[in-house]
């Protein structure tokens, strides 16, 4: 591997990091701003019918209260 394919291997690392860290920094968010009551907010979807995807993700309590 030459020095150029090492670097340019890092730089797609560090942007595909960069793409999952603001991603899931707006979905805390979003997570943040919709939903301070995670069953008031599931009992509002279903009343409205929502879909699944408009509900809140499972996974969101690891990184709610990282700051």
């Amino acid at each position: 591997m030459t020095q150029a394919e090492r670097a340019t291997s890092r730089a797609t690392h560090a942007t595909l990091l960069a793409l999952v860290m603001v991603s899931h920094r707006n979905q805390y968010l979003q997570v943040k701003l919709q939903a301070p009551c995670k069953s008031f907010q599931a009992e509002n979807a279903q009343k409205k019918g929502a879909t699944w995807f408009a509900m809140p993700r499972p996974g969101y309590e690891a990184f709610r209260f990282r700051r």
